[in-house]
């Protein structure tokens, strides 16, 4: 029995769509086989001279004073803002 080449690129089409999904779940196994860099434990050196930079660090944030004024441009050339003027009570009003 003799397949027709239609029938024969059928089932090859089917075969190859059946067994790669496989062949992508069978590669994210694959033993020993990591992307990921492994962190190397720091030497005491690395410490300290982390700690150095970090205590800097934190020096350096005291030293920056506190922005208390209002950064807006237009500040001096609006006019100032008006308080509301209190609502009137009606006389007739039940209260």
């Amino acid at each position: 029995m003799r397949l027709s080449p239609m029938r024969a690129l059928a089932i090859l089409l089917l075969a190859v769509a059946w067994l790669l999904p496989a062949s992508a779940a069978r590669a994210q196994m694959l033993p020993g086989f990591n992307m990921l860099q492994q962190e190397k434990p720091k030497t005491q050196d690395e410490v300290d001279r982390e700690r150095e930079t970090d205590s800097a660090y934190r020096e350096a944030q005291k030293k920056i004073p506190n922005q208390q004024q209002s950064s807006d441009p237009w500040g001096t050339i609006r006019e100032p803002a008006k308080p509301a003027a209190p609502a009137k009570k009606q006389a007739g009003a039940k209260q």
